[in-house]
């Protein structure tokens, strides 16, 4: 990969707590409890038929990855993806998953303006429709052998960009009213989390859609979904990096995951 060439000195304490919001109101963890939110944005676990309500704390780690933290639980967390709390990350092979379904399922012919190569991997655009699967009863996983897309360029890839079309034949048959572009931004890993902040991920970028309509995106810095709604119908999508969040280790710029999904 692509290695700066100077020492950045940071120092990370081990969690700390920040204020954010959910994207969400509420996320069901497993079938214990449900997570939801207050008007003023304070954040509860709600046990399943108890009234024992208690307030939980969102927390970022050294490597930008959340958790949801009280007496009671330690969570780990993706917001944007519904589903996505857990005690622990499950992770499988894509050639050991069964009756499930990629996120990438809704997006054909992704290309990238440029693709980086190393003596470990190409870092394809594809690898972005297989981060993570669902399943039957709201299951959910990252795919641990699945590579992130990384842009080829060698200083940080300010104008580089993944192209792609939307899949009609999945939703042809039902009506809707747009999509919803959902991005994992940075490299995502959980089995090693140290690859996000060492990499360089996206802080702005521009979504144009059908060679048209412009989306400015704001990206935080910390591990999340980041969902972009579109109105209407949607042949084509672009993703401009505008900005990053620079790696400490690495220049390159990495998207983990892409998919779309219809508003009904």
């Amino acid at each position: 990969m692509k290695k700066l060439f100077f020492i950045l000195i940071v120092s990370f304490t081990s969690m700390f707590v920040f204020s954010q919001q959910l994207q969400f109101n509420h996320y069901n963890y497993s079938d214990t409890c449900e997570i939801t939110t207050d008007d003023k944005g304070k954040i509860y676990t709600n046990p399943f038929y108890s009234d024992n309500k208690k307030e939980i704390f969102l927390e970022i780690d050294k490597n930008g990855y959340l958790k949801l933290k009280n007496d009671e639980y330690d969570l780990f967390f993706i917001d944007g993806m519904e589903y996505f709390i857990d005690e622990k990350i499950f992770s499988f092979k894509i050639n050991d998953l069964e009756d499930a379904h990629l996120n990438g399922r809704m997006i054909k012919n992704i290309k990238a303006s440029s693709t980086l190569t190393d003596k470990y991997h190409t870092y394809s655009p594809d690898g972005t429709l297989s981060a993570w699967y669902t399943g039957d009863c709201d299951s959910w996983g990252f795919v641990k052998d699945n590579i992130p897309w990384v842009e080829g360029k060698e200083d940080y890839g300010i104008g580089e960009y993944l192209e792609f079309e939307l899949n009609q034949n999945v939703y042809k048959n039902n009506s809707y009213n747009g999509l919803i572009i959902s991005i994992l931004n940075g490299y995502v890993n959980p089995e090693k989390p140290h690859l996000y902040k060492e990499n360089s991920r996206l802080k702005s970028a521009t979504l144009i859609v059908d060679d048209k309509k412009e989306i400015k995106i704001q990206f935080n810095d910390y591990v999340e979904i980041t969902n972009v709604k579109i109105s209407g119908e949607v042949k084509k999508i672009k993703l401009i990096i505008d900005d990053v969040y620079k790696g400490t280790k690495y220049k390159d710029t990495c998207i983990t995951g892409i998919s779309a999904s219809p508003i009904w």
